[in-house]
């Protein structure tokens, strides 16, 4: 009778143990997941680090965290594809895209909503427009463009226009 009650307490703990240590592992799964999605200020190109792009609200919050100043309703709400296979013209704009922490590339052939702003220009810099790509309610993308022809877009952030 005793060598069974030892037993059982063995099997108990090695149970334990192992849930212990499955717990251990899925919490540092969690931390390392949540480390990997988080970009630094200085990897991002100074973007603000919520790209939550659901609502207006929250897309007002983004331009206005950039030290942008827009129209209150975007001027163009449209569904646009991603191409799979990225040419020149989409190679570049990811290049503009790159240097301020988006990448296009992990959302190739899915569609996006891509909402234009017309910006309040104080600067006497011409008529331009704001584009954020939104996927998912988070976004994914956008430049500064003028409507002069032969423009090339810009990043989002004043300072690098």
């Amino acid at each position: 009778m005793g060598y069974a009650a030892v037993r059982r307490v063995r099997v108990r703990r090695k149970a334990v143990r192992t849930g212990v240590f499955l717990l251990l592992l899925l919490a540092g799964l969690w931390v390392w997941t949540a480390a990997v999605r988080f970009v630094p200020a200085a990897a991002n190109g100074g973007l603000p680090h919520d790209r939550a792009g659901a609502t207006e609200a929250q897309r007002q919050a983004f331009i206005a965290a950039l030290g942008r100043n827009v129209f209150p309703e975007p001027i163009e709400e449209r569904l646009v594809r991603i191409p799979r296979e990225f040419d020149d013209v989409y190679t570049a704009y990811n290049a503009v895209q790159l240097r301020q922490g988006f990448d296009l590339r992990r959302h190739r052939g899915r569609l996006c909503m891509r909402y234009t702003y017309a910006l309040q220009n104080g600067d006497g810099a011409g008529e331009r427009r704001l584009h954020l790509l939104v996927r998912r309610g988070k976004i994914v993308g956008g430049d500064v463009c003028a409507l002069s022809l032969g423009s090339v877009p810009c990043t989002l952030l004043p300072e690098t226009d």
